[in-house]
């Protein structure tokens, strides 16, 4: 009887030292295995990027404002009232269109004056004249005294003044009523309207100023340390406040020949692109092509950094590689990162790795997709 219980024990023992033996082997629920691999990591093309070359600028840094080279500053030229202001701010206008006409009744009055004045002093004269004629010919009788003759003489000469006078006050209340009007020197747009009607002016007072959105320029600042490596007709490449996308291009037109206080130098850049801005005093600021060399270049973004080392993460075939690169200079906008080795020109690499990527790991590239075309 006890040998018959001793091999039910044996037996059990054995059924129960299997199950645990299967349920170690079994892969704990909810917990995937160490060994499985990451799923396939599915891209699109704006995911990806290709490793491009261009020219790496080397030269100083400029940064100023877009500025019309071409600026009228239209002031009042007589003390009157405003009367009329026929244009509005950011108005484009064309040249001698009327922009401001100042109160010009008290100038016509004057005009009417002096216009009488001179039609008296024109009678006065021809009168002296005449009777200086005919005491010429009297004095050829001996009927004319000599003080007679010199007597007429000056009356002639006091009226042919009086005459000059009288011309020069018509010219100058013709001129005071033209000056009543201000009109567009050059075809512009209006800019800093600082009256309206019926505001009293004075002689100076600014009325409004006029600008030539066709003469925009880069006016800007580069450090008296660099100004050694700048001269006229050097490339520019500068981005403009307002304008993130746009990469506009122009070339130094003159440098000022005055340092200024804090040691900057007053570089003047006209466009050379078909883009440009279209408003004046907007932020501005690039670097100047002094020199150029052909390099490799990245995106920033599309390089990760481990301590003190770079990497890419670049296309092989069907999956990813972990390409340890060598880094140069970042291009001073921040656009581009100079690659000194570890790409290749057309290499293929993801445009904004993260962090849960694996060497090798399998990818997929999803195909555009077409355009589904109506059935007739």
């Amino acid at each position: 009887m006890t040998e018959q219980r001793l091999r039910i024990s044996l037996v059990v023992a054995i059924v129960i030292a299997l199950f645990a033996l299967v349920a170690c082997n079994r892969p704990m629920a909810g917990k995937p295995s160490g060994d499985q691999p990451k799923p396939v990591l599915q891209l699109q093309a704006q995911d990806l990027i290709v490793v491009s070359e261009q020219s790496f600028l080397v030269g100083p840094l400029i940064s100023g404002s877009i500025e019309a080279e071409r600026v009228a500053d239209i002031r009042s030229e007589i003390s009157a009232v405003v009367k009329a202001v026929n244009v509005r701010e950011g108005e484009s206008v064309r040249s001698g269109q009327p922009l401001v006409r100042l109160d010009d009744a008290a100038i016509k009055d004057a005009m009417l004056s002096a216009g009488e004045a001179l039609r008296t002093a024109e009678l006065a004269l021809q009168q002296s004249e005449r009777q200086l004629q005919r005491l010429n010919v009297l004095q050829a009788s001996g009927m004319v005294t000599s003080l007679q003759m010199e007597e007429a003489q000056l009356r002639s000469n006091a009226a042919s003044s009086e005459l000059l006078a009288a011309k020069s006050r018509y010219a100058q209340a013709e001129q005071q009523l033209g000056r009543t009007a201000s009109d567009a020197p050059f075809d512009g747009v209006v800019s800093n309207l600082k009256v309206s009607v019926g505001d009293t002016v004075q002689v100076g007072r600014e009325l409004l100023k006029l600008i030539d959105p066709q003469s925009l320029q880069f006016e800007g600042s580069v450090s008296s340390d660099s100004v050694s490596q700048i001269k006229p007709g050097l490339g520019v490449r500068f981005t403009v406040n307002g304008y993130p996308e746009t990469m506009f291009m122009g070339r130094v037109s003159r440098i000022h020949p005055v340092v200024s206080s804090l040691r900057q130098v007053a570089v003047v850049v006209s466009f050379s692109g078909t883009q440009r801005p279209t408003l004046s005093g907007l932020y501005a600021e690039g670097q100047i092509e002094s020199a150029a060399k052909k390099v490799l270049v990245m995106p920033p973004a599309a390089l990760t950094r481990e301590g003190d080392s770079y990497y890419a993460w670049c296309v092989q075939g069907d999956s990813l590689k972990k390409t340890a690169v060598t880094v140069g200079r970042l291009d001073p906008l921040g656009v581009v990162q100079e690659v000194d080795s570890g790409l290749q020109l057309g290499q293929t690499c993801l445009r904004f790795p993260n962090a849960g990527l694996s060497d090798g790991q399998k990818i997929s590239r999803q195909a555009p997709v077409a355009a589904t075309q109506g059935k007739s």
